[in-house]
């Protein structure tokens, strides 16, 4: 195998994306025998474990944009294992009896493939490795969309003005 002479061969966006290709390809096939994709799994497990959720908080926690989560979703709905409701002015998802059907196979496909991944990682490391993965891709987001960042600085504005009243 070829080593890298050239320190920028080793750089984090090369590497990244060479893993993150290999870990979605080895997800898709995985997960092809459920009729679900990768991101459509595990929506669907989040929406299993947290009931109630609409797809602002999806789109949080999953680090996808509304879009996406809007369009998974219309697809786990054709496919019956979720419903959307209407909640107040909130869109929530509920998974349907058929969701939950597929949870235990989901359950288990996210453990197989969990191990591989945390076994690449370094086995006992993996887990303290993941965490770090989500840290820096939080932290590379707000660079790409600073929306976030945006409403941390206004929250953190109104809060130090509030605080100069007492």
């Amino acid at each position: 195998m070829y080593e890298p002479e050239h320190y920028y061969l080793d750089s984090p966006y090369l590497c990244v994306g060479t893993m993150a290709r290999s870990m979605e390809k080895m997800a898709q096939k995985a997960c092809k025998p459920l009729g679900v994709s990768p991101g459509m799994a595990y929506l669907l497990l989040f929406v299993l474990d947290y009931p109630f959720r609409d797809h602002r908080e999806l789109s949080e926690n999953m680090m996808m944009s509304h879009a996406m989560i809007t369009r998974m979703v219309q697809t786990l709905k054709e496919k019956g294992l979720v419903q959307p409701e209407q909640y107040d002015k909130h869109k929530i998802v509920c998974a349907t009896a058929a969701g939950q059907g597929l949870a235990m196979r989901l359950a288990d496909w996210h453990e197989i493939i969990s191990r591989k991944y945390l076994l690449a990682f370094g086995g006992e490391q993996g887990p303290g490795f993941m965490q770090a993965m989500r840290r820096a891709a939080k932290e590379l987001l707000s660079d790409v969309d600073p929306r976030p960042a945006r409403l941390a600085s206004k929250r953190e504005k109104g809060a130090g003005e509030t605080l100069s009243w007492i």
